[in-house]
């Protein structure tokens, strides 16, 4: 839901502005798609133009990547990869082309945190 949000926006701000003569938003097409797999707990990465059973071009999953139920993932302008732990109640990070078994770059988590079964996140600029 929270995707589908984000992309209706974007459509209605085009809108808008292209009624009001103002700007032309162009939203550059993404490259590659990353999908979250709760079992096994990976994260699977596609190319954005991949169709039928295509394989994935990278995988980031095993024990030092500390993902436990991933359930959405996002990436930064700078490529960072973010990654909610449903099992864990943390928000791992990953460093831009991560690929295999690798060490997060950051996890966020903890009691002080609040962070409880989560299930999205947005990046906001």
């Amino acid at each position: 839901m929270g995707k589908m949000r984000r992309v209706t926006l974007l459509a209605v701000s085009a809108l808008l502005a292209s009624a009001c003569g103002l700007v032309t938003l162009q939203v550059p097409s993404a490259t590659m798609l990353y999908v979250a797999n709760s079992l096994p707990s990976t994260i699977t990465v596609y190319d954005a133009m991949a169709s039928g059973n295509a394989p994935p071009v990278r995988t980031i999953g095993g024990a030092n990547t500390g993902l436990s139920t991933p359930r959405d993932v996002e990436q930064d302008t700078a490529g960072n990869i973010y990654v909610t732990n449903l099992a864990t109640n943390t928000v791992t990070v990953f460093a831009p082309g991560a690929n295999g078994n690798v060490a997060p770059i950051r996890t966020i988590g903890g009691p002080s945190t609040s962070i409880s079964g989560p299930a999205a996140l947005f990046l906001g600029r």
